[in-house]
Parts: structure tokens; C-alpha cells; sequence
């Protein structure tokens, strides 16, 4: 379990760390998010061991974006705090 956790919060650095920029705010936000989901979860299943946590993953994932927006999604701290100490233990009950 901690190990999982450990991964999440790389896989959250990684998925922070994509740019957008040039476009109109709601586009590129949507863009952004789009690009986030498919990065978070493809980095998430294949970090930590497979498919057999990808429904772990997929949670971690849907918390993270109805929690928090854009902006904060690129918070590479805000997020791995928020991965490692609620949303993790969460998704695994």
C-alpha cells in the first residue's frame, strides 16, 4: 500500500509537469485536463504493478480532478500531499 502511494505521488509530478499555453482559457483547460487524465492514469497502472490497481488509480484520478482545478492540479505539492495522505488511503478502503 505504501508503495502505491509512493507511486501516485511521482505519477502526480509527471502529470504536473505537462504545458499548455496560447490557447482561450476554457479550451486549454479542457485540453490540459484531457491530456492530465490519459497521463495520470496510463503513468499510475503501469507505476504501480498493472491492471490489477487500475481501479485504484481510476479513483485517486476522479478525486483529484473533482477536488481541485486546473490551477491547482498543476501544484505538483498540493497534489502529491493530497495523493499520499487522502486520496490513496481512501481509494483503498
Amino acid at each position: 500500500m505504501q508503495k502505491l502511494s509512493g507511486m501516485l505521488s511521482a505519477v502526480g509530478l509527471v502529470c504536473c509537469g505537462l504545458v499548455y499555453a496560447g490557447e482561450a482559457a476554457a479550451e486549454s483547460d479542457a485540453k490540459f485536463l484531457k491530456s492530465y487524465k490519459q497521463s495520470f492514469l496510463e503513468s499510475c497502472i503501469e507505476s504501480s504493478g498493472g491492471k490489477e490497481n487500475e481501479a485504484t488509480c481510476r479513483c485517486v484520478l476522479d478525486d483529484l480532478v473533482s477536488k481541485f482545478s486546473v490551477a491547482e492540479l498543476k501544484d505538483s505539492k498540493k497534489v502529491n500531499d493530497y495523493v499520499e495522505n487522502v486520496a490513496v488511503p481512501k481509494c483503498q478502503k
